[in-house]
């Protein structure tokens, strides 16, 4: 098993109950941004695929409040070097929203201003990827144009990730 594998297995776990309009939550959405994340990370020659796969299924296991940081590293210690099993559970910190302390926007712009220039990419790489899954799908039509305003944003902070995102969005729409 490797940290993608066991990753998988967290995230099925932690959203075992949870729904994405009538489908499983893990299938039709973490499962899909993953796939949206891998594609998006290949174009850009990301070079660590492994750890974004990890981290697009993960993203919103401790923004649900499924697990914790601490919690996440320990379960993904035995699957990958310590380091990186730590900083993609940190990463999947980073990606978590807590909207009683910052707005859609303010989360974004934090995204996009994060101080830590790989980890910025992995979390701008995850949330487009995100973003692509929800504008995508249908249902959520009432979110849809802040969502569109926030890939905006994020591919125009990244601009390496602009075409790509575009690229895709565009295929899974059609």
């Amino acid at each position: 098993m490797n940290i993608i594998h066991q990753s998988e297995l967290i995230a099925a776990y932690c959203h075992r109950n949870d729904k994405y309009g009538k489908k499983i939550y893990f299938d039709a959405h973490l499962v899909k941004t993953k796939t949206i994340a891998w594609e998006l990370a290949k174009k850009i020659g990301w070079k660590m695929m492994d750890e974004i796969a990890a981290i697009a299924v993960l993203h919103d296991t401790i923004e649900d409040g499924y697990i914790t940081e601490k919690t996440l590293k320990k379960l993904l210690n035995p699957f990958a070097p310590k380091h990186t099993a730590e900083w993609v559970a940190c990463c999947v910190s980073q990606i978590a929203r807590n909207p009683k302390k910052e707005s859609y926007d303010e989360y974004i712009d934090r995204l996009i201003s994060h101080s830590a220039p790989l980890m910025r990419d992995a979390l701008l790489i995850t949330k487009a990827a995100d973003l692509i899954c929800h504008i995508t799908t249908e249902g959520h039509d009432s979110l849809k144009q802040r969502y569109h305003v926030a890939l905006h944003k994020i591919t125009v902070a990244y601009s390496d990730l602009r075409k790509p995102a575009n690229d895709l969005l565009v295929q899974q729409l059609t």
